[in-house]
């Protein structure tokens, strides 16, 4: 069945209060769970009105298929949610009409170190969680979440927005919608702060955030990174995330992978192609002082594609002042080849695979702190496998290595 307009339900409405000689116009006769069925195919905004038109179309319009009907047109909400002892038209009309189109993915902008947020549906509530990196900066682990705010229904059917973050329990925020997304900003920030102190709170993130490798070398970056983020915590900025979607004849799909940056530890990028799928974009979802969130960190040419024995990768030099690049061809033509790390390159992760299925020229993102005379350099992309590839960062003498999220729901928002 097709969608009505407002006006064309008006004017059987009108029929009601003019019976035809024709039963088959007069809707007196028709159940309100029939006119249901019909009020159901109508946008939100015009239920109210329609409702209005008639007491025939009042009483249809409190039934609850008809906001179960709208909740999953305008929303994207399955055929059966946990409502917690709300009924579908309060999801609607108190939590969806006014909050549903935060539903979705962001991204936070928090100085240079950004995050990645997704606001979705679950149990009675909208709740907003942010995605970070594996505990102990385990490549392969799952990402943490972490609640961040709530929109809730209290028993007396008024709205409550709640900060989650803290260690005092949930307390009041505010949201709104800002030019490029929205805003959250907690009302009581004291109870952010840990009851033991600064030092305990910092001494529990970093248990959770890094490892000895990060703390011998990035001791003084990660404590940047504590507290630039912690100024930060009181009010957040979110601008919103459009994932990719499948493509053809490309060596590895798009999507979002987390990848091993040295010092700075784990970050989140989305792999990109162009519109003609020739050219590999990776920006940066998560970043650190030198390229921060947003920023492109590497890219490649897909025209470029090499092909090369593992003597010919023993060194970064020979790889520097290589040519060796063969005519472009489809990503899956391409024959499986030997991969080595090269001897002085630093290896950032164990069990990197010995064999690749394409390896591409390109080039990466490098700038001094504060993103300060930013330029690109010589790299190679190598494609492992569908959910794993590498960055080899040829000036850096340095291999990054990046595996696919996959415990992330790119496409439900319950």
């Amino acid at each position: 069945m097709g969608a009505f307009s407002l006006r064309e339900l008006t004017e059987a409405a009108n029929c009601v209060r003019k019976p035809s000689t024709h039963s088959d116009l007069n809707l007196q006769k028709l159940p309100p769970e029939l006119l249901a069925q019909i009020l159901r195919f109508l946008p939100g905004k015009d239920i109210a009105t329609a409702a209005r038109t008639c007491k025939r179309f009042y009483e249809a319009s409190q039934i609850d298929i008809v906001w179960q009907q709208l909740s999953k047109n305008e929303f994207g909400m399955p055929d059966y949610v946990s409502t917690q002892h709300m009924t579908y038209k309060e999801l609607y009309t108190k939590l969806l009409y006014n909050y549903g189109s935060l539903l979705g993915f962001w991204q936070t902008d928090i100085t240079s170190y950004g995050g990645l947020i997704q606001v979705k549906y679950s149990n009675g509530r909208i709740i907003g969680e942010e995605w970070l990196p594996p505990k102990n900066q385990n490549l392969r682990g799952p990402l943490r979440q972490e609640e961040m705010f709530s929109i809730s229904l209290n028993p007396d059917r008024t709205v409550s927005l709640s900060c989650r973050r803290g260690y005092s329990g949930a307390h009041k925020c505010l949201i709104y919608r800002t030019k490029l997304g929205f805003t959250s900003r907690c009302c009581d920030p004291e109870r952010h702060r840990h009851p033991a102190g600064e030092q305990q709170e910092f001494t529990e993130w970093i248990a959770e955030e890094a490892t000895s490798h990060l703390l011998m070398y990035g001791d003084q970056l990660m404590r940047m990174k504590f507290f630039g983020k912690r100024h930060y915590e009181n009010s957040y900025e979110y601008r919103r995330i459009e994932f990719p979607l499948p493509l053809s004849n490309v060596p590895i799909q798009p999507g979002l992978f987390k990848g091993t940056y040295a010092t700075h530890g784990l970050e989140l990028i989305m792999l990109r192609y162009d519109e003609d799928g020739t050219k590999a974009l990776a920006i940066k979802i998560t970043g650190d002082p030198n390229v921060p969130a947003s920023e492109v960190t590497f890219r490649a040419d897909l025209s470029f594609p090499m092909i090369l024995d593992a003597e010919k990768q023993m060194s970064i030099r020979e790889l520097e002042g290589m040519k060796s690049v063969i005519p472009p061809m489809s990503p899956h033509k391409l024959p499986i080849q030997p991969f080595r790390v090269p001897d002085q390159c630093v290896e950032r992760v164990r069990d990197v695979p010995q064999f690749c299925k394409s390896r591409f020229y390109g080039s990466g993102q490098i700038a001094g702190h504060g993103f300060t005379n930013p330029s690109y350099s010589q790299g190679h992309w190598i494609i492992f496998n569908e959910d794993l590839f590498g960055f080899l960062w040829l000036e850096l003498l340095s291999l990054s290595v990046y595996h696919r999220v996959t415990d992330v729901d790119l496409h439900h928002h319950w």
